[in-house]
């Protein structure tokens, strides 16, 4: 499996947990934020180098990975634009980060799930590689 497969697979695994730690530990960990943040930017980064890789090596970036890159790339700027908790554009924020997140995050399994299609069908390997996934 490629390079840039591998680091985007690790990507959409670190990036679902991180939502998951906003879910689950929001009321019940001091810290949840920083353990939100943390693993979102570790997936952001991932994602990014991701296809930076699939673009050094061939020069060029599927639409898949174009549109999987705008979405990660475009929830760290909606939250670096959020408003105050109490005001009235809060909840429409808070919907629209959420939704930009499982959007990514759905986008990016759809990827590699296809991609592993395509590579159960070219190889004899595939069933060691799905099952490490």
């Amino acid at each position: 499996m490629e390079s840039s497969t591998q680091v985007l697979a690790l990507a959409f695994l670190i990036l679902p947990a991180g939502i998951a730690s906003a879910s689950l530990l929001k009321n019940r960990v001091q810290y949840w934020l920083a353990i939100h943040i943390a693993l979102q930017v570790a997936g952001w980064v991932l994602c990014t180098v991701g296809v930076a890789l699939s673009y050094q090596k061939y020069g060029a970036v599927s639409t898949a990975e174009a549109t999987l890159l705008g979405l990660v790339w475009a929830n760290p700027l909606i939250a670096a634009v959020r408003p105050p908790k109490g005001s009235k554009m809060f909840p429409a924020w808070y919907k629209g980060h959420w939704a930009v997140g499982l959007i990514a995050v759905a986008a990016g399994w759809a990827y590699l799930a296809s991609g592993l299609n395509q590579f159960k069908g070219l190889s004899n390997m595939a069933a060691p590689a799905i099952a490490a996934f």
